[in-house]
């Protein structure tokens, strides 16, 4: 299971003269970041040497390219050559218009952008990008079906949607768009699930979309990150200040065969709208329990259903964190650690729930995330690794919250 750690959401622009630490804005950057690792992208670093102060952004490898080294050159003030030390010459660009090196973000071999300054290139100014291969293996890369580096990724109709392959033979299609409104500390990224993919259709009418949008909440600045994902789904968690942030977005895992569970798509996110990432609200957490629609999960019938700790069967809850079991308090609550001190890790496991008080013991118990568990506080804290039977995982707290039932595990691999 494929799994990243990066210390910072580090830049890949060069401006005035120096490179930035942030690529546009941290949830920006993270975005493009994720992009870049789960699609198989070479990662990117940049240098410069010449006289204009103008700038290169939106920098975007390509999808399996080689480990090489980009020479981009300045021959006016406007103008510049392209060329790759393993790809060769590519067409020439202009200053202000976007560059690809095939005209299509999707097979392009490099994408950028470079913005003039105050003070104008001159020939012979060069930009130097070093590319390298991505280590991901192959059959856990998602293919990107929608997806341009220099787009609004705030547009519904230019946001970014992809898929991963599952067994090879599934097309697992998610999409993500970016939100912000600075003034209110927000800095979003919304989500949706689909069961197919329309290049004609916007990100609020592919097919088979999962209803609402459901909003993670990160901030403008740098974050640390970490990124776990296969060919069925990713797990996205940030730091933001002292808050720890996070989503999981694609498949669960059912109880039940392919035959009678087709597609268990899922993405639980934070809110069921737009969030500052300082909010205390008591609707907004991650997954650890059913907060108020929160999340979309796609029932074996192929009617989408909203995660939330509801008593219907509409409903789907977050087991052990929810009140199944009556409203006296979770499951959860005051759990401790095994006598040896070692900490237990528990499967989050998706279920719905007629009624707690009547029927405490009917429901449909529908499957577990997978590579994120529930685990106890005590003696805990975040970004803690625990090595539990051979594997490690690293702990999280459910945003701004620390108590005992608040903390949850990623699996590392």
């Amino acid at each position: 299971m494929p799994f990243i750690q990066a210390a910072l959401t580090t830049a890949l622009v060069w401006r005035n003269g120096q490179a930035d630490t942030v690529q546009k804005d941290g949830y920006d950057a993270l975005l493009r970041g994720l992009v870049t690792w789960l699609a198989g992208k070479a990662s990117l670093s940049v240098s410069y040497v010449g006289t204009g102060d103008g700038q290169i952004d939106n920098l975007d490898g390509g999808v399996g390219t080689p480990t090489e080294t980009w020479t981009i050159t300045l021959t006016s003030a406007t103008t510049f050559t392209v060329s790759g030390s393993v790809s060769g010459a590519q067409p020439a660009g202009t200053v202000g218009v976007a560059y690809t090196t095939t005209g299509d973000p999707l097979t392009s071999l490099l994408s950028f952008t470079i913005f003039a300054g105050a003070t104008p290139f001159i020939a012979t100014d060069v930009f130097t990008v070093l590319a390298t291969v991505s280590s991901l293996p192959a059959f856990d890369t998602w293919v990107l079906d929608r997806w341009d580096p220099n787009a609004d990724l705030s547009d519904i109709d230019e946001a970014l949607i992809w898929h991963g392959l599952g067994d090879s033979t599934e097309a697992i299609h998610c999409g993500i768009r970016l939100t912000a409104t600075p003034a209110s500390q927000i800095w979003n990224w919304v989500h949706r699930n689909y069961t197919g993919f329309s290049p004609s259709e916007s990100f609020e009418t592919q097919p088979g979309q999962s209803g609402t949008d459901v909003f993670t909440a990160f901030w403008d600045a740098d974050m640390t990150y970490w990124f776990s994902g296969n060919s069925r789904r990713y797990i996205v968690s940030a730091k933001v200040s002292t808050t720890f942030h996070a989503f999981y977005q694609g498949l669960f895992l059912p109880f039940g065969s392919p035959a009678e569970y087709p597609f268990p798509s899922v993405v639980i996110a934070e809110k069921d709208d737009e969030e500052a990432w300082n909010s205390t609200n008591a609707g907004f957490g991650v997954f650890l329990e059913g907060r108020p629609g929160h999340g979309r999960l796609r029932g074996v019938d192929g009617v989408w259903l909203s995660v939330q700790n509801g008593f219907d069967l509409n409903s789907v809850n977050m087991w052990p964190n929810d009140s199944s079991f009556g409203s006296s308090g979770f499951m959860w609550d005051n759990h401790e650690n095994h006598a040896t001190g070692d900490h237990q890790l528990f499967p989050l496991m998706l279920h719905q729930h007629p009624s707690p008080t009547t029927t405490p013991l009917t429901g449909n118990v529908l499957g577990v995330l997978d590579g994120a568990n529930i685990v106890t506080g005590f003696g805990n804290s975040s970004e803690t690794i625990l090595s539990i039977g051979g594997t490690d995982w690293v702990v999280f707290q459910d945003i701004f919250r620390t108590l005992r039932e608040s903390f949850w595990a990623m699996e590392m691999a």
